[in-house]
């Protein structure tokens, strides 16, 4: 029987793999995975750009309630105003304040509107073809 072995009645071979076969294989799997490997980068800036607008989104949310917190304890807003902010790089803060008028019920009526942007050009705005969010909101203030 040589290499052969009896397993319950039946000779079954015990052979290995040859080296062609490996190489083969090594080959193929590598041909399989070059696809795989070329569309991994622009998963990870597509990642990052998102992760930027999540931040941005943060940044402008915590900017409208600092400044409807003013306004709600009768603080008084320069019309509009901008700031830049540490995280993430190039990122700036622009807000306007509009008085709209007063209720009868609610009292003085204020309009709130920021925007957050990316300014990658270091142009010291937001400019529409930067990545941009906005966030808007009317606060109400009995002075």
């Amino acid at each position: 029987m040589g290499a052969d072995r009896l397993r319950k009645g039946f000779a079954v071979k015990q052979a290995g793999h040859a080296l062609l076969e490996v190489v083969v294989s090594v080959l193929l799997l590598g041909i399989a995975l070059v696809p795989l490997v070329a569309v991994y980068p622009p998963l990870l800036s597509a990642q990052e750009a998102e992760r930027d607008a999540q931040v941005l989104g943060l940044l402008a949310v915590g900017k409208l309630e600092e400044l409807a917190q003013v306004l709600r304890e009768g603080g008084t807003l320069p019309p509009a105003g901008a700031e830049t902010c540490s995280t993430p790089p190039g990122c700036r803060l622009e807000w306007r304040v509009y008085d709209v008028g007063t209720d009868p019920i609610a009292g003085w009526l204020w309009q709130v509107e920021v925007v957050a942007c990316l300014d990658r050009n270091a142009s010291a705005s937001c400019e529409p073809e930067e990545m941009v969010v906005r966030d808007a909101t009317r606060v109400t203030s009995h002075r």
